[in-house]
């Protein structure tokens, strides 16, 4: 193997000697041929830029337009759900205060008819009295009461409870209408 080597290595001159590729010329140099094909091109790079810039512009200029048009729809859109929250709250606050009042008014009903009852049962005892009858004691109306009232809840009064006397009792007939107590004394010299 050294002497394969040797035999290359050494001052021998080369058998074999290529010819130039352009008949004896030396070729051109690679910078100059890049730069004639570059100046043939130039123009067309230059134009090819200016239609990317444009298209580009193009983009940006109307993805902000429609960013702003598009903030503005959200803006219009945030206004327009606090107003109509603000109604809903007005509605909501409108419907409590409506419903309040009713129980307030239900209530004084209420009391006023309770005490116009009372008033009349303390009338009607003065009279038994005067006549000299003994009135019903608390414990006799009692025990009425358990045998003869009924209780249902209902939807159509706030306090949901109504109350009735049974058809069996001896009392029904002799039982006023609550409703007759709500009459007002204008209402009675009116009609």
């Amino acid at each position: 193997m050294l002497r394969l080597l040797k035999r290359y290595t050494t001052g021998n001159t080369p058998r074999f000697v290529p010819q130039p590729l352009f008949n004896g010329s030396i070729p051109p140099a690679p910078f100059t041929q890049s730069v004639q094909t570059s100046l043939s091109r130039k123009p067309f790079l230059e134009i090819g830029i200016v239609i990317s810039l444009g298209a580009i512009s193009y983009f940006a200029i109307d993805n902000y337009k429609e960013r702003v048009l598009l903030e503005a729809k959200l803006n219009s859109h945030v206004i327009k759900s606090q107003q109509m929250q603000e109604v809903y709250l007005k509605q909501m606050n409108a419907q409590r205060k409506k419903r309040e009042l009713q129980i307030l008014n239900e209530r004084k009903s209420v009391l006023q008819r309770q005490m116009k009852m009372a008033l009349h049962i303390a009338m009607l005892r003065k009279q038994l009295i005067d006549n000299g009858q003994d009135p019903a004691s608390i414990d006799t109306i009692q025990q009425e009461y358990s045998k003869s009232i009924k209780m249902e809840n209902s939807i159509s009064n706030v306090s949901g409870t109504a109350l009735w006397i049974s058809d069996d009792s001896d009392y029904k007939a002799h039982l006023p209408n609550a409703r007759e107590y709500d009459v007002s004394i204008e209402d009675l010299r009116k009609g």
